[in-house]
């Protein structure tokens, strides 16, 4: 009965009953571990979605205790936290953590895809991509200082805020006492970002900052990377991320603005109702092309890899 309950093939069931025979105890059932049976499938259902919170839920129901199943539970729980972005229990450094987001976003995006959970999937390869453009600018950035050969220009840097990790221009202005400035590059507009800085290889930045009399001022400061020369560039900011990307009846959209009408607007099910899984493949192919261009495709391997292991062990310890 149990293996068909389970979902085995049992062609033929007997049960006889003896009459007059009788347990000298009764011994009383509980059918726990038939449904435990009945629950694994579902489970496995669950993990293919990348819902370890709701696998975890039924695991806890298992109707035995062992350091196994325990061991099962503490995978679920950091599974969990990690397709969460739940990092914080990790301290990971700055452009540790960022790495890591990338490669959670990489790793699970495809059990979204599949189940076409299209607002989820989205907003998970949108943060994805603008976390690696900032990876792509301070890798243009190093590669202009090593076409000038000179180590005084500024870099840009990766630092640590009370709440999101940023990258920062820092230099020194005349007019502030040679006090140290900040430019907060995820400030500036990520079409900018994209169709001036990195296309051009400059951008005309206005910062704001107080003189030596402590009077609010403003002047134009020009950030500079080595610019992008490639045929396949081109085609990502002018038929893609910018604009005239295609999608659903005849839109034409940047994948950038799809993203600021899903905020604004919640219009998830007309994001649900025009992209389908042939565009969303394409789109991940175009992130791993900036990955490949930021020049940190194996660092997101090795920790994709990471997951997928974790990932894989649970099934097997499981099924």
């Amino acid at each position: 009965m149990e293996k068909k309950l389970a979902g085995y093939l049992v062609e033929f069931l007997y049960i006889s009953e003896e009459e007059g025979y009788l347990y000298e105890e009764t011994i009383t059932h509980e059918v726990n571990h038939w449904q435990w049976h009945l629950q694994l499938p579902l489970i496995r259902k669950l993990l293919a979605i990348k819902d370890f919170s709701g696998a975890l839920e039924l695991v806890k129901d298992a109707p035995f205790n062992s350091s196994q199943i325990e061991l099962i539970k503490d995978r679920l729980i950091n599974l969990d936290k990690a397709v969460s972005f739940n990092l914080i229990e990790k301290k990971l450094k700055t452009k540790e953590d960022i790495l890591e987001r990338i490669a959670i976003a990489l790793w699970s995006e495809q059990s979204f895809r599949e189940v076409e959970h299209w607002m989820h999937w989205y907003l998970r390869i949108a943060g994805a991509f603008e976390l690696a453009l900032l990876f792509l600018i301070e890798h243009q950035r190093s590669l202009l200082i090593g076409q000038k050969n000179n180590d005084s220009y500024t870099t840009y840097e990766w630092e640590t805020s009370n709440f999101f990790p940023k990258l920062v221009f820092e230099f020194e202005l005349e007019e502030a006492r040679k006090k140290k400035q900040k430019i907060n590059i995820e400030k500036i507009s990520i079409n900018d970002l994209v169709q001036k800085l990195l296309t051009k290889g400059s951008y005309q930045h206005l910062h704001k900052f107080e003189d030596t009399n402590k009077d609010k001022q403003e002047k134009e400061i020009e950030l500079q990377v080595s610019k992008i020369i490639d045929t396949e560039w081109n085609d990502f900011v002018n038929k893609f991320y910018c604009q005239n990307w295609k999608i659903g009846q005849g839109s034409q959209l940047g994948f950038c603005s799809l993203r600021n009408k899903l905020y604004h607007n919640l219009c998830g099910d007309k994001l649900d109702r025009d992209l389908d899984a042939v565009q969303a493949s394409e789109v991940v192919e175009r992130l791993k092309y900036i990955l490949k261009l930021s020049g940190i495709v194996e660092e997101i391997d090795r920790k994709i890899q990471v997951y997928q292991e974790q990932y894989e062990s649970l099934m097997k310890d499981l099924f």
